[in-house]
This record gives structure tokens, C-alpha cells and sequence, in this order.
């Protein structure tokens, strides 16, 4: 993994050229950032076109339930209730989805009488919850840790949303959907002298078109 400093980084970001010039990396049979998060984010509507109905079944029993997704890190389903969030977990030897408690950004928020309004949900919505893993496991059925050309940058995918790593640190967030990179940026220069809150949205998004990475990612 290569480094760069934020000067560095400001002084690429404003060029007219990309990482591969740039940098002098080799130019052949390489695509831009966005033209990769652009085939994820197809795939990912393929995906959600095939479990909307499963999900919509289960959201409408449980209208406080939000983000029902398959956490390919930690081969489980997940999903949310308010700031709090929950893992369902398939016993192999019963074939209900039991549910467990993750903690969330909020743990105050979780107290028995909430929970126990889903405990019903792994044995009920079996079948659809079945779905929405294996369509998810075909999702992520790909490499999902991809490096630039210059090794500077890295991304990693999740579900709803994708991390550019920069210097091997998390930089931000993109959403799957809009593939709107977010607000936030968190550090991932060591020069911390220069203000990284200055790597605004728009400067995000030309950053997608200028990292490179092989195009035989699109496979």
C-alpha cells in the first residue's frame, strides 16, 4: 500500500489528469472508480429487484423494522429498529432465524418489550427471510476489496453502501442507491495540519473519476 500526504492528495485532486497518469502507473485496460460503482450499483438494483417482495411482506408486519440486509462480514442478516440494531441468525438445526442484539449507536434505546414485539419474525417470515439471504449471497458472490492503480486508494464494498479507504484508513462513505458520496470525511492523512473538512461533496466525486482500477473488477 502506497501513502500520500493531504497536500499531496489536494495537489491530484486539482490536476486535469488521472491516478494512472498522475502517478505513472500503466494505463492499460482500466476504468474509472465510478464506471466500477456504477456496475455495483446495477447489480445491487438486480438484487433488491429480486427480494422487494420478501422484504415488503416482513416491513409491513413491522413497520419500525428499517435497512433488512445480509451483512456479508458478518454472514448474517441485520436490520434495525430506530438507532439500534439486530442480527438474525439461521439455527441450522431448527431453521428459525433467531435474533440477537448488536447495540447500535443508541443501547438505551434497546429494553425487552421492544424486542420481543420480533421474536415471532425468524419462524413466521422463514421463507423470506431465506430469500433475501441467498439473492444477497449472489450480491456479494465477487471480490469486494478492490486497490487502485497506485495502491493509495481502496474500496470496500458493503450493501447499501461503499467505503473509499485512502493510506488504508476509512476516507467516506457512498451511498449504493444515488451514489452520492457523504458529507462526512474522516482523516486518513497524517499531515493533519491541513483541514481534511475541506474535501467537499463535489470534490469527492471527481476524485470517483479520477481514481483508476482494473477493469477486470467488472467481472
Amino acid at each position: 500500500m502506497e501513502e500520500i500526504t493531504y497536500k499531496e492528495f489536494r495537489c491530484f485532486l486539482d490536476s486535469d489528469v488521472d491516478e494512472a497518469e498522475y502517478f505513472g502507473c500503466n494505463k492499460d485496460n482500466l476504468i474509472t472508480m465510478r464506471e466500477y460503482l456504477l456496475s455495483l450499483k446495477e447489480r445491487f438494483n438486480l438484487c433488491e429487484h429480486q427480494i422487494e417482495e420478501d422484504k415488503k411482506r416482513i416491513e409491513d408486519k413491522y413497520v419500525d423494522l428499517k435497512k433488512l440486509e445480509y451483512a456479508n462480514n458478518m454472514k448474517m442478516l441485520h436490520f434495525h429498529i430506530g438507532l439500534s440494531s439486530f442480527f438474525l441468525k439461521k439455527d441450522e438445526k431448527t431453521d428459525i432465524y433467531n435474533i440477537s442484539y448488536d447495540g447500535g449507536l443508541d443501547p438505551q434505546t434497546y429494553v425487552e418489550n421492544q424486542i420481543i414485539l420480533y421474536k415471532d419474525m425468524g419462524n413466521v417470515f422463514f421463507k423470506e427471510l431465506e430469500n433475501i439471504e441467498n439473492y444477497s449471497k449472489q450480491y456479494f458472490n465477487k471480490t469486494n476489496t478492490i486497490q487502485s492503480i497506485s495502491s493509495i486508494f481502496s474500496l470496500k464494498d458493503f450493501y447499501f453502501d461503499s467505503l473509499i479507504n485512502c493510506n488504508g484508513d476509512m476516507f467516506f462513505w457512498i451511498d449504493k442507491k444515488t451514489l452520492i458520496p457523504s458529507e462526512s470525511t474522516n482523516s486518513a492523512f497524517d499531515d493533519f495540519h491541513y483541514n481534511t473538512d475541506n474535501v467537499s461533496v463535489e470534490d469527492k466525486q471527481k476524485l470517483l473519476t479520477k481514481i483508476m482500477v482494473p477493469r477486470g473488477f467488472l467481472n
